[in-house]
C-alpha cells in the first residue's frame, strides 16, 4: 500500500483506507474502485490517499485482541533488546561514549511508551519485517537523539519525546515504492523527489493513526528540514524548526554517514563530524552539532596521528570536553627524524594541531 497525493490518482486504483472530511464524514470507504466520479471528488478536496499497489490484494482488518499487553508486545521485546545490543555494539565500533546506565535508561523507558499504544507495536514491527536496516538506523538514532535532547534541554521528558519520534522518523518508507529505498545505487532525480516525501507521508500516518503525540510528530515531519531554507519537504528556515528536529537532523545525519551503503563506504566519525561542523547555521544546528561531537572520541588511545608542525607520535590519552585536542607522544620531529618521546597536551598548546591519522602511520611502526 502506498500513498498518494490525489493528483497522481488514476481510474481503476483501489482505495486502501477509508477517506474522510475535515468533519470525519465517510467520503470513500475502504476497499473503493477510483472512477471518474469519486476521482474529481479527491482531487477537490487535496488528499492524500492510501492505495493498493499492483497485484496487492486487500486484505481483512486484524480482528481487536483483548490478551495482554505484555503478549501482543512480546516480539518487539526480543526484537528491540536485540536492537539495542547491536546499538551498543555500533557505538563502540564509532568510539562514541555514552554512560551505559544511561542507554539501558533511554531504552527501558522507550519500550514502555512503544508498548502503551498497539499502533506503535505494530508499525515498528512492520518496519523490522520490511528492512532491518531501517530498523537498526531507527533504534540508533532514537537512543543517540534522546542523550543529545537530555544533555542540551536538562530535561528527561524531552529526551522520552526525542526517543519516541525518532524510533518512527522514516516511517513513511513503508508507504511508498519500497524498490525506491532498496535499490542499489543512486537514485535518480525523479526518484529522490519520491523519497523525499517520506517525512509528510510519515507524519500523516501518525497524525491520523494516533501513534504519537504531536511533538513526537513533528520530529518526524521536520527531520529533513535545514536551517538555511534548503531542507525538505516544507523548506523551513531555523526559527521554525522545532528544537527536537533540530537535533533530529544531527544525528540521522551522523547515523547515515557512519553506516556503509551500496555506493559508498561509510565515514569515519571524524569525517563525517567533520562535514556537518562544516555545515553548521546551513544544513545542521550548531548547538547540536556540538553536543554530539563531545560524546565522539576522534582519536583514541593508541591513535597515529601527524600534527601540522610535521611531528608525529601516537595518541595516549583523550581530553574529556575537547576532542580533537588530545595528549600525543612525540617520536618523530618535523625534520621526519627520531626524537626523545615527549608528550604534548593538545588542550593547552593551541600552536599544535592534528593534520591527519591512521590507525598506524608507517614512521611508527618501529617505535609502537
Amino acid at each position: 500500500m502506498i500513498l498518494l497525493p490525489a493528483a497522481e490518482l488514476t481510474e481503476g486504483m483501489v482505495v486502501g483506507r477509508e477517506v474522510r472530511d475535515r468533519n470525519n464524514q465517510l467520503v470513500i470507504p475502504r476497499g473503493a474502485i477510483i472512477n471518474a466520479q469519486n476521482l474529481r471528488v479527491l482531487q477537490r478536496m487535496d488528499v492524500l490517499v492510501y492505495v493498493l499497489e499492483e497485484g496487492e490484494v486487500m486484505e481483512e482488518p486484524a480482528p481487536a485482541t483483548t490478551g495482554p499487553k505484555d503478549n501482543a508486545s512480546t516480539p518487539l521485546r526480543a526484537t528491540f533488546l536485540r536492537a539495542t545490543s547491536a546499538f551498543q555494539r555500533h557505538m563502540e565500533i564509532r568510539n562514541i561514549s555514552i554512560k551505559p546506565a544511561e542507554v539501558d535508561e533511554i531504552a527501558h523507558t522507550l519500550l514502555t511508551d512503544l508498548q502503551e499504544h498497539p499502533g506503535r507495536v505494530d508499525l515498528l514491527l512492520q518496519i523490522h519485517a520490511w528492512n532491518e536496516r531501517f530498523f537498526q538506523h531507527a533504534i540508533n538514532t532514537a537512543i543517540l537523539a534522546a542523550v543529545l535532547a537530555r544533555q542540551i534541554h536538562k530535561n528527561e521528558a524531552q529526551g522520552r519525546i526525542m526517543a519516541l519520534g525518532m524510533t518512527f522518523h522514516d516511517c513513511g518508507t513503508l508507504l511508498l515504492p519500497h524498490e525506491i529505498f532498496e535499490k542499489q545505487g543512486k537514485l535518480t532525480d525523479e526518484e529522490r523527489k519520491i523519497a523525499a516525501r517520506h517525512p509528510l507521508v510519515g507524519y500523516l500516518h501518525v497524525k491520523e493513526n494516533g501513534i504519537l503525540p504531536q511533538e513526537a510528530a513533528e520530529i518526524v515531519y521536520q527531520h529533513h528540514e535545514r536551517p538555511d531554507g534548503k531542507g525538505y519537504p516544507q523548506g523551513l528556515t531555523e526559527a521554525h524548526i522545532t528544537p527536537l528536529a533540530r537535533i533530529a537532523a544531527v544525528v540521522e545525519a551522523f547515523d547515515a554517514m557512519t553506516s556503509l551503503r551500496s555506493y559508498a563506504r561509510g565515514s569515519t566519525p571524524e569525517e563525517a563530524m567533520k562535514t556537518i561542523l562544516s555545515q553548521t547555521g546551513k544544513a545542521y544546528d550548531r548547538e547540536a552539532a556540538l553536543a554530539l561531537m563531545q560524546h565522539i572520541t576522534l582519536y583514541p588511545a593508541g591513535t597515529a596521528v601527524r600534527l601540522n608542525t610535521g611531528e608525529c607520535g601516537l595518541v595516549t590519552a583523550t581530553n574529556p570536553g575537547c576532542p580533537t585536542r588530545p595528549v600525543v607522544r612525540i617520536f618523530f620531529g618535523s625534520d621526519g627524524r627520531r626524537v626523545p618521546a615527549t608528550e604534548i597536551n593538545l588542550a593547552t598548546d593551541p600552536a599544535r594541531m592534528i593534520v591527519q591519522s591512521a590507525p598506524m602511520l608507517d614512521e611508527l611502526r618501529d617505535v609502537a
